[in-house]
C-alpha cells in the first residue's frame, strides 16, 4: 500500500510518498502555491494538484498534520491548505484518510509525543524505515510520520 503524509505551510505543502510493504520513503517533494494567483486560485491549484499526485502514485491511503488546537499563532493560509487537502482527499479514490495532531500521529505509530518530538528534531528515525532523507526541515519529518501513520 502507498501512502501520503502532508504538512501544510502557509505558502506550500510537503508531501511524502511511502510504500508500506517495502517500508520506504519514495518520494519528499514540496507543493509550492504560486502568491500571483488570488485566494481561490491558489486553492483551485492546490486542490488539482494533490488530487494529481493520488494519482500519479496510486496512493491508497492519506493523512494530513495539522495546527496544534493551542498554537499561538494560527496561520489562516495553512488552515485553508489543510481543508482544501480533507476535501480533496474525500472526493478522491483513496481507501481512508486521517487528520491529525501529534498526539494522535504519536498515537497511530505507537511511540510517545516524546519520540515523536526527537524523530522531528533530526535526533532519532523510526525504525524499519528506509530512506530518511539526511538534514531535512522538521516540516518533512513530519509529512514522513504522517504518511507512515497513514499506512497503519
Amino acid at each position: 500500500m502507498r501512502s501520503l503524509g502532508i504538512r501544510a505551510e502557509p505558502k506550500k505543502a510537503t508531501f511524502v510518498i511511502y510504500d508500506d510493504e517495502t517500508k520506504h520513503i519514495l518520494n519528499v517533494e514540496s507543493l509550492i502555491i504560486p502568491q500571483i494567483l488570488n485566494k481561490p486560485e491558489q486553492l483551485k491549484f492546490a486542490r488539482h494538484n494533490i488530487l494529481d499526485i493520488l494519482r500519479d502514485y496510486q496512493v491508497d491511503a492519506a493523512g494530513i498534520r495539522v495546527a496544534e488546537g493551542n498554537a499561538q499563532n494560527q496561520d489562516a493560509d495553512r488552515l485553508y491548505l489543510e481543508a482544501v487537502f480533507m476535501e480533496s482527499f474525500a472526493s478522491s479514490s483513496i481507501k481512508n484518510y486521517f487528520v491529525g495532531r501529534k498526539t494522535s500521529i504519536s498515537a497511530r505509530l505507537g511511540i510517545t509525543s516524546a519520540q515523536f518530538n526527537s524523530i522531528v528534531k533530526c535526533e532519532t528515525e523510526l525504525e524499519g524505515v528506509e530512506g530518511w532523507p539526511a538534514g531535512r526541515a522538521q516540516t518533512v519529518r513530519e509529512a514522513i510520520l504522517v504518511a507512515i501513520g497513514a499506512a497503519k
